[in-house]
């Protein structure tokens, strides 16, 4: 059902939601989500994590109400709702965040989410920690700084304000093809 909420999600009790995600090729870095979900959910905001398709949610344990943690949940439908995003960096996670404004934390696994980090924190609306640097510590200290210093989310937005002024896909289709012919 990704195309809907989780039900608990409008009963969340912070008025801060943080998205943690390591997508659809790494969920199995299950020992990065174990680290990522100890160190925020003891922090004051909602979290909401989603594993992947072949983790099973339950393997995480008892989780206190403020966290959830789902297969999968629909971004258009979860980004809104977010202040921070947590995740590998995939290209699709990465852009979704800024399409919505949101400041990132981006913890790279492979490919070229290691660049993507890298372009992410140059730009200001983002953090990286790379492998070796993960740690419960490193990650709620990431968040913490991003959700204090609002110069990560001023930049989030002027980054959505840049993407939101770019030509959609049926105006650049026009474009090309009236450049073909």
């Amino acid at each position: 059902a990704g195309d809907r909420l989780p039900i608990g999600i409008g009963s969340l009790p912070y008025s801060h939601t943080v998205h943690l995600t390591l997508g659809t090729v790494f969920h199995e870095a299950t020992a990065v989500l174990e680290s990522a979900i100890a160190s925020l959910r003891d922090l004051p905001l909602n979290l909401v994590v989603t594993v992947g398709p072949s983790v099973d949610p339950a393997r995480f344990g008892p989780q206190p109400a403020h966290v959830l943690i789902e297969p999968y949940v629909s971004h258009a439908l979860l980004l809104p709702h977010c202040c921070v995003v947590v995740s590998q960096g995939g290209a699709g996670i990465m852009f979704g965040a800024l399409s919505h404004g949101l400041p990132q934390l981006v913890l790279p696994q492979g490919g070229d989410q290691f660049m993507n980090a890298e372009a992410c924190q140059q730009t200001g609306a983002a953090l990286s920690l790379m492998p070796a640097e993960v740690s419960s510590h490193a990650i709620a200290a990431a968040v913490e700084r991003i959700l204090i210093e609002p110069s990560f989310t001023a930049t989030a937005r002027a980054i959505r304000t840049e993407i939101d002024a770019l030509p959609d896909a049926g105006m650049t289709l026009d474009t090309l093809t009236a450049v073909a012919r």
